[in-house]
């Protein structure tokens, strides 16, 4: 599958063939196949394949939400795309309210990180780790279907900013104990290594990563 928000054609096929197989790998149906005719195919966007319900069908988009069936459609579209693809399911039907929701989604998540920033400031370095915990473990509280290995990834993906940035300043602090410091970071790693099923050094690694992307 092409990267292309604006591939109409190839976004109405890929869809027509994750309607014919998705009940390959659950069972069938009626009012599951329902709202997924109903469903309108939007954009392909990145990793993320978009479909809407207009404000009358919107109803029906818990069926398509559900875990077994959210699931076995992105199993289809990972066959498809040979990577993982997230299925999002929006009210809408058209690009533009995508991108209407995708920045009111960016200008939250920002507001988030100013105010975990707030939360975070003036803290000791266990302090500030512990309220480094505390968010992450908010924020995981709020992932739907976080038992699934793919919005484990995505999980992971979304909260390394945090972790650059609080264990960035926590370090920048002429005050801080290195060995403290250290203690404090490789139970974050821990932490996080629990909810997404990575080692401490896997999740270490991930960071050391998006940090040379960034610096890249």
């Amino acid at each position: 599958m092409a990267d292309e928000s604006s591939a109409r054609p190839e976004v109405v096929s890929v869809w027509e063939k994750v309607k014919s197989q998705t009940f390959d790998h659950i069972p069938f149906r009626a009012n599951v196949m329902d709202a997924f005719h109903a469903a309108v195919p939007i954009a392909i966007d990145g990793d993320i394949f978009v479909v809407g319900f207009s404000a009358a069908q919107f109803h029906m988009s818990g069926l398509l939400r559900t875990p077994d069936t959210k699931n076995a459609a992105e199993s289809v579209l990972r066959d498809m795309a040979k990577r993982e693809i997230q299925l999002e399911v929006i009210e809408g039907t058209t690009v533009e309210e995508w991108r209407s929701i995708k920045e009111r989604r960016t200008i939250s998540r920002e507001s988030q990180m100013r105010d975990a920033r707030v939360r975070l400031d003036n803290r000791s370095t266990k302090g500030s780790f512990d309220s480094l915990r505390e968010e992450l473990a908010r924020r995981h509280s709020e992932v739907e279907g976080r038992q699934f290995p793919q919005a484990k990834a995505r999980f992971l993906r979304d909260v390394l900013p945090l972790l650059a940035e609080t264990s960035a300043n926590v370090k920048a602090d002429p005050k801080v104990n290195e060995d403290t410091f250290n203690r404090e970071l490789a139970r974050t790693y821990d932490r996080l290594g629990s909810w997404v099923d990575m080692s401490a050094s896997h999740v270490a690694l991930e960071l050391d990563r998006y940090l040379a992307e960034k610096s890249g």
